[in-house]
């Protein structure tokens, strides 16, 4: 497992190894992405096949709350094939109940956001931080969370049914109450004393 850092340099680090170009996000869309939930459904309305741009986007404290992010026939606002969050700024930002489905998440700043009972199954969490962050009840079968950072995330009821948790760190979180954990999965994850697993799951894997 790598050293723990912290999540800012973690995610700056990866931000830059990955870089390629400027990487800089639309500011027209984070604008409208900042007016809320009404207004980002109003811009999608409008312009239906636009590729919105957030990448490396600063969306921190942003309220989303009920978003629906999915490609549907009612023009989901962020659809998985029109829309990139990788290694967006969103600590602080409240996605209760958003529908994030494929949506990518890659290296994203997520410390201390609100999601619980979000809909993030298939969702590329790679490498993102979610250090501090509520995901109670959050969707979370077969998303990829490799190496991504959940120190002190309070997980009760979410469902983690095939997530891959390689090497993502798990201290101090509360998966005590999770559905859907395998003892395969935590084998290949960060854990020590401080993270709580449901009954019949052992800390393993802790480098």
């Amino acid at each position: 497992f790598p050293a723990p850092g912290r999540c800012g340099s973690l995610t700056e680090a990866v931000r830059s190894d990955n870089a390629e170009g400027d990487g800089m996000a639309n500011p027209i869309h984070v604008a409208i992405v900042k007016q809320g939930i009404d207004a980002l459904q109003d811009w999608r309305q409008k312009n239906p096949d636009v590729v919105i741009d957030l990448v490396d986007g600063d969306l921190h404290r942003i309220d989303l709350v009920d978003g629906d992010f999915w490609e549907s026939e009612d023009l989901g606002i962020l659809s998985p094939r029109s829309a990139d969050l990788s290694y967006a700024r969103l600590s602080g930002a409240d996605l209760t109940n958003g529908y994030l489905s494929l949506v990518n998440l890659f290296a994203a700043d997520l410390r201390h956001a609100k999601l619980a009972w979000a809909f993030l199954p298939r969702a590329d969490l790679r490498e993102a931080c979610f250090e501090g962050a509520d995901l109670t009840g959050v969707d979370l079968r077969n998303a990829d969370l490799t190496g991504a950072r959940l120190v002190g995330a309070q997980l009760a009821k979410a469902d983690l049914h095939q997530a891959n948790l390689s090497k993502a760190d798990l201290r101090n979180a509360d998966l005590s109450e999770v559905k859907n954990l395998t003892q395969r999965q935590v084998d290949v994850a960060r854990t020590d004393s401080s993270t709580r697993l449901p009954n019949g799951i052992q800390r393993r894997g802790t480098g």
